[in-house]
Order: structure tokens, then C-alpha cells, then sequence
């Protein structure tokens, strides 16, 4: 029996030593974590960048506006799961965090993912850029995308810079998502009447 187990952990061994198994333990420091953002963010850009060069101009929208959809929607849930978070602070202190402390933990929180925030910033800005170059838009379509991309700001700012109390910063979260609903749909119908 040890014999057969011993023979195993020499295979295991191997096979790690030869890369055929790769044992991921995560980045093992904040700058570890940190590269490993800015690779992910690297690769953001250059799969979104060529998706919108190589689309047709309705897709360079469609492709934009799923884009933006999901990163708010992202944003979106993770601002609830910081309200979580904030009231359950608040009852394991038992007063209330501050907003000025809730935005410092949330910095904090999120300090190694600033490369990917920056480059999902980096592809709302340049998809937009994308589809005016495209030249194949007038105004009933571009006011709804500037509209959305400005949406998009205010569901970053509600997230990630918290005002007032927690009830206040689930409610303006909530607000933004609604908020930023009815802008994609806004788009939608301005596609959908050309």
C-alpha cells in the first residue's frame, strides 16, 4: 500500500515537473494579482478592439451595447453585494460605517483590479469612437449611445463611490440599474426605427 502511494506521488511529481499538470494556487501577492489584472485587462482591449474594427456598423453597436450591458450588470451586483457587506458591518460594530469609509474599504477591495476597470473604461470610449467613425448613424442614434456610455459613468460612480448611508447606496444602486435598463432599451428602439 505505500509502496502504490509513494508511486504516486513520484507520478504526480512528474507530471507537474513536466507542465503537464499546472497546480493554480492564485496570485500569491498584490502585485502578482496585480499583473495578472493588467494581463486580463490587456486582453479585454485587443478581443474587444478587434470585434469592433472587424464588425459591420449595426454590430458595432450590438457588440458595444452587450458590452455595456454586462459590465453594469457586473458593477451592478457587486454593488449589492457590497450593501451586504456595509450592513453587516454595521451590525457587527454596532454603528454605522460611513460612506467615506465604506469608499476607502471599497478602493481597497479593488486596488488590484484597476488595470481591467481602466480597460473596460478604455473599450466603452473606443466603441463609441468606433461606431461615429463609422459614419453610418445620425443624431436619433447617437444621442441614445452617448446616453448610455454617460449611464454607464453614473453606474461606476454609484458603485464604486458610495454616498450617505447604506440604505442611500442600495437605493441609488438600484436606481442606476433601472436607470441603465432604460437606456440600453432606449438604443435598442433607436435601432430598431431606422
Amino acid at each position: 500500500m505505500r509502496c502504490g502511494l509513494l508511486v504516486a506521488t513520484i507520478g504526480l511529481g512528474a507530471l507537474v515537473a513536466l507542465g503537464c499538470v499546472k497546480i493554480e494556487t492564485g496570485p500569491q501577492t498584490v502585485e502578482d494579482a496585480t499583473d495578472a489584472a493588467q494581463a486580463r485587462a490587456n486582453d479585454r482591449r485587443v478581443e474587444w478592439a478587434e470585434r469592433l474594427q472587424s464588425a459591420q456598423p449595426e454590430e458595432k453597436i450590438r457588440f458595444w451595447r452587450m458590452f455595456v450591458d454586462s459590465m453594469c450588470a457586473g458593477y451592478v451586483a457587486y454593488g449589492f453585494e457590497v450593501s451586504d457587506r456595509w450592513r453587516e458591518g454595521n451590525a457587527g460594530r454596532g454603528t454605522p460605517i460611513g460612506a467615506d469609509e465604506m469608499r476607502e474599504t471599497i478602493a481597497r477591495w479593488n486596488k488590484t483590479q484597476q488595470p481591467v476597470l481602466k480597460a473596460n473604461e478604455d473599450v466603452l470610449e473606443y466603441g463609441v469612437e468606433q461606431i461615429v467613425r463609422s459614419g453610418a448613424f445620425g443624431q436619433p442614434v447617437l444621442d441614445p449611445v452617448n446616453r448610455l456610455r454617460d449611464q454607464y459613468y453614473e453606474v461606476y460612480s454609484a458603485v464604486f463611490f458610495p454616498k450617505g448611508t447604506v440604505e442611500d447606496y442600495q437605493q441609488t444602486v438600484q436606481a442606476a440599474k433601472g436607470e441603465i435598463e432604460r437606456r440600453s432599451l432606449d438604443l435598442e428602439r433607436a435601432m430598431g426605427s431606422r
